[in-house]
């Protein structure tokens, strides 16, 4: 891979993270809030996940996936993970290239 091709994938990488620094926000909050909430309720808002893990503790990972395109194809994973109870402990938000 050239440098300048290199600069070009930086630069449009840059570009999408400031065009998508609201949103960013706006989607962080709204898993914060699900912390302490029980996990039917949040399946009954959201939509069933798009996937799900068990952890060797005995937690269990939902992960839903959303496919957009600003510029080419991406896509967000927001990732609860829920313990024995049903209860969410944990959140996590990432944006991929797909």
């Amino acid at each position: 891979m050239n440098t300048n091709h290199l600069k070009n994938i930086i630069l449009l990488g840059l570009l999408f993270c400031s065009l998508s620094g609201c949103g960013t926000t706006q989607r962080i909050e709204a898993l914060e809030n699900y912390i302490g909430q029980n996990i039917d309720n949040i399946v009954l808002t959201k939509g069933v996940a798009t996937s799900t893990f068990q952890t060797s503790t005995g937690s269990k990972i939902y992960e839903w996936k959303k496919v957009y395109g600003i510029i080419g194809k991406n896509c967000w994973a927001e990732r609860l993970v829920v313990d024995k109870k049903g209860i969410v402990t944990q959140y996590a938000l990432s944006v991929l290239l797909c």
